[in-house]
């Protein structure tokens, strides 16, 4: 069983959950960290909330606002600090300290704050008066109201929490309190660690909205780059229909993944819809492991056939890059053409993700039909 936090303007609300065995995880030996798709292990939590009473975890049901003082949250701090260093020794993967694809950028609202998820974790998007797109934890430090709720103010181009009005600039910091009138008051308020929102590294690369859910290494993020696509805005590659496809779904980030390395639904599944993919033409799969597991490395794993009978074979890659990259690079050995199919599998919550996708080819493809979906025709 776990805890499952869910935000509310009255405080914290810890409901208990059932869970399902961790597969994907048990199979690939890669999520030894503190989190995984079926919720198995508790989520990462502040270090305010983290530094709650452990009374909470056995009040199943129950409501409270769990809160810290700041010589409370030191050694919490340094606790998780020491565990992560154990596990990046112990060769296990660190799934706070890695870059996540959380949105496709062209589809967010630039005037509004909009809430979204990773590893559980209720997170707010919202674009500052400069331009640019900033990542904080849904909940206000005030009453815990989620910001996702809250307004973009136009003539300071911060966010301001719905609740009480108190604002927020890029990084975090509190900008105004409207209850607060007298301005020494006000200014020492607002330069207070406690009136700070939680926000986390981010960027933009290849369309994409990058999040790095640890608020405490961002030196770290910097010097760590997000698992790009290799074929995204390359020379002689075309991204079928134009963008990226976002996805959620109703399960977790294990079966998900077990799926995408599951091409024999693609027949029966995509039957006459995706290319020349049809049951009758549905046929066995012999795969191999080309490149071992290894937990900052991935997988890789290769097969001479599609799915289903083609004219012409079909040497295929799939290739696992942690904690969320699987590229599928499928090579048409008598045309001289490939196709990639790019996924991005993100662990959004206990029993639910969301799968950012992008199909390219390095074959020539009409103008006209590289903006359709159906694009995969010409390949």
């Amino acid at each position: 069983m776990h805890l499952v936090r869910h935000s509310t303007a009255r405080g914290v609300v810890l409901r208990q959950h059932a869970c399902s065995p961790p597969c994907l995880q048990q199979q690939l030996g890669l999520l030894e960290g503190n989190y995984n798709g079926s919720g198995c292990r508790g989520r990462r939590m502040p270090p305010h909330a983290a530094a709650a009473s452990p009374d909470i975890v056995q009040q199943l049901g129950s409501t409270t606002t769990a809160t810290a003082s700041p010589a409370q949250q030191q050694p919490v701090q340094e606790q998780k600090h020491q565990q992560q260093q154990q596990r990046q020794e112990s060769g296990s993967f660190n799934w706070h300290r890695a870059w996540y694809p959380v949105a496709i950028v062209s589809q967010l609202h630039e005037a509004r704050p909009t809430a979204t998820q990773l590893l559980g974790m209720d997170m707010v998007i919202w674009r500052d008066g400069n331009g640019s797109w900033v990542v904080f934890e849904d909940r206000c430090p005030h009453r815990l109201a989620p910001l996702s709720e809250g307004r973009l103010e136009p003539a300071t181009g911060h966010l301001m929490c719905s609740y009480h009005g108190w604002q927020f600039d890029s990084q975090g910091k509190c900008t105004s309190i409207p209850q607060i009138g007298e301005p020494a008051a006000h200014a020492a308020a607002c330069s207070s660690k406690r009136t700070c929102a939680i926000a986390y590294p981010c960027q933009v690369a290849q369309g994409l909205l990058w999040v790095w859910p640890d608020a405490g290494s961002p030196e770290l993020a910097a010097a760590s780059p997000p698992a790009l696509s290799s074929q995204y805005g390359a020379e002689g590659w075309t991204l079928l229909g134009g963008e990226w496809f976002a996805r959620d779904l109703e399960y977790g980030f294990d079966t998900m993944m077990e799926n995408l390395f599951d091409p024999s639904h693609i027949p029966f599944a995509h039957h006459g819809i995706m290319g020349s993919a049809s049951r009758d033409k549905a046929q066995p799969l012999h795969i191999t492991t080309t490149v071992d597991v290894t937990p900052t490395g991935g997988f890789q794993l290769s097969r001479g056939s599609a799915p289903f009978k083609t004219a012409a074979p079909t040497d295929t890659v799939n290739s696992f890059e942690p904690p969320v990259l699987n590229v599928s690079s499928q090579a048409n050995t008598a045309k001289g053409t490939t196709m990639v199919l790019t996924f991005y599998g993100i662990p959004t919550a206990p029993g639910k993700s969301r799968v950012i996708t992008a199909f390219f080819t390095n074959a020539k493809v009409p103008a006209f039909a590289a903006k359709m979906a159906a694009a995969v025709e010409w390949v």
